[in-house]
């Protein structure tokens, strides 16, 4: 179990190939992380990597100068094989005010890459919670985005931010869809979700630019983020 708490972290990285870097990546189980204030994480403000039975909680995230790929993630299959019960990502706090954010809060492995079906049968993400949220700001694109979840529940989450950006990432031919806040693909998404989810195309919504291969992998974060810890 870990504790982190009030730290000021940021600015971490550059928002050009090869050069983001991550603000807290968290992967220890039974654990808090609460009341950080992250800016201009140009990878991902804070990456939970299951972490189950941990909370999330009170966090601010914010991009003033540089572009982010993420402000909380959820997509990580390993180290728990998925396992994200008991996590609780809540009362946080993600706001894109001077410079993109293309994701605020995003919920399974397919929101980060294309994956065949019968790899997905495999590898969804299942048991977290996402409630109570705030997404701010007039630079952000994709909000709350879901795709390769089981057993997840997403509640009382509000959106007060512009959402901008045209689909510029495809899977199989399946063009994303243009970014609003709420948005869902329930082909491989089950659990309980807030009325606002939209049914979409979500796959590859990290993708910048008309890149064919994501700037930075999220799994980087473990080597270049600020604060990594697994226990």
């Amino acid at each position: 179990a870990a504790l982190i708490e009030n730290n000021n972290i940021g600015p971490a990285g550059e928002d050009v190939e090869g050069a983001q870097a991550g603000g807290i990546a968290m992967a220890c189980s039974n654990s808090v992380v609460r009341k950080n204030n992250i800016t201009d994480a140009t990878s991902v403000g804070l990456s939970v990597f299951g972490a189950p039975g941990s909370t999330v909680e009170k966090n601010l995230i914010v991009t003033h100068n540089r572009a982010a790929h993420g402000g909380i993630t959820m997509v990580d299959y390993a180290p728990y094989n998925g396992n994200f019960s008991g996590t609780i990502v809540q009362g946080n706090v993600i706001s894109a005010e001077n410079a993109t954010m293309h994701v605020a809060v995003a919920m399974g492995p397919r929101v980060w890459m294309c994956m065949d079906d019968m790899r997905l049968f495999h590898q969804l993400v299942w048991g977290g919670t996402v409630r109570n949220n705030i997404l701010k700001g007039n630079q952000m694109r994709y909000g709350f985005a879901i795709d390769g979840v089981r057993n997840w529940t997403v509640l009382g989450n509000v959106d007060e931010a512009l959402h901008h950006g045209e689909p510029i990432s495809t899977c199989g031919g399946a063009v994303t869809s243009a970014p609003e806040g709420f948005q869902i693909d329930r082909t491989f998404a089950t659990g309980v979700f807030q009325d606002e989810f939209v049914d979409a195309v979500v796959q590859r919504a990290f993708y910048v630019g008309g890149q064919t291969e994501p700037l930075h992998s999220i799994r980087d974060d473990l080597l270049e983020g600020n604060i990594y810890l697994n226990g």
